[in-house]
This record gives C-alpha cells, structure tokens and sequence, in this order.
C-alpha cells in the first residue's frame, strides 16, 4: 500500500492508501476514467480535479463535484467538497454541509480542514459559534504545519 498526499484547487487536500495508476491529475484520462468508474477513490479525486482545471475534457466544475463527493463518501478528500460547498463551486453554496465536510477532513488531521472548520467555529457559519472549538481547531491546524492556523490561533489569544 502506498500512502500519496496531493493539494487540489490549493485549499483541497487529499490523503489516501492507494494502489492504482491514476494517482495524479497529470494521469493519462483514459486511466482515471476507468478506475474512477471502478470506484478507485484517488482516481475519482483525480478525474474530478481534470474537469475542474478542464485538463483533456471540458471544464465542468458539477463534474468535479460530483467525483470528488464519490471520494469523500469512501473518506478520501472530504476538504475538496467541504470547500465547493463554501464557495458554491459546481454546487450551490451551503456553509452546514461544508462545515460536515470540513470536520470529517478535520477528524482525519487535516490542517486546511482543521482552520476552515475553525473559521465557520468562530463566526457561526453553518455551525453555533463557538470561540473553544474554533481555538482548538486552529491550534490542531497549526500543528499540522497550517502557518494560518497559527496566524489565527495567535490571533485568539491575544486580549
């Protein structure tokens, strides 16, 4: 099992166990397709972010988004569809079913999860606000390596 860390769209993360051949978005499409449609996670995250970028097909963000969310129903890149969730990106814009999204990418350490889950905390987004767990969140983010979860977990802190 090889374990493969990608960032889609800059603020989409992917950790994933692994054994197939589309492992990137630079995989051939007909590769992609086929274990897409075999039900290979990392290739669905793969196919999704080629018809995000309109790499060797058109470009369809409801496309991306409907790959992705195949994705993150296996746990594979919860942060991808937390995030078109939040900008409306291929779907319509929903802040309660990006926070969903964003705690289940949270819950697996990721830190880009970790602070936007933390920021939806702190304004009560989607979620009833609530400054410990928006806190908590930064400081998990920040320990993950995430330099704006420790810009705003600093943040926090200071009276």
């Amino acid at each position: 099992m090889k374990v493969a860390s990608f960032l889609f769209l800059l603020v989409l993360p992917v950790s994933v166990l692994a054994n197939n051949e589309c492992t990137s978005p630079n995989a051939p499409l007909a590769i992609c397709k086929a274990e897409a449609e075999a039900g290979h996670a990392i290739a669905q995250v793969a196919l999704g972010t080629k018809y995000m970028y309109g790499e060797e097909l058109p470009r369809d963000e409801e496309q991306a988004f409907s790959w992705y969310l195949k994705a993150a129903e296996q746990g594979v890149a919860p942060g991808s569809v937390a995030y078109m969730y939040a900008t409306g990106t291929g779907v319509e814009q929903n802040d309660q079913e990006a926070a969903v999204w964003y705690a289940k990418g949270a819950e697996q350490g990721d830190a880009v999860s970790q602070v936007n889950l933390g920021r939806y905390y702190e304004n009560g987004a989607g979620v009833e606000q609530d400054i410990d767990k928006a806190k908590a969140l930064y400081k998990a983010s920040c320990e993950g390596g995430n330099y704006s979860g420790c810009d705003e977990y600093k943040r926090l802190q200071t009276p």
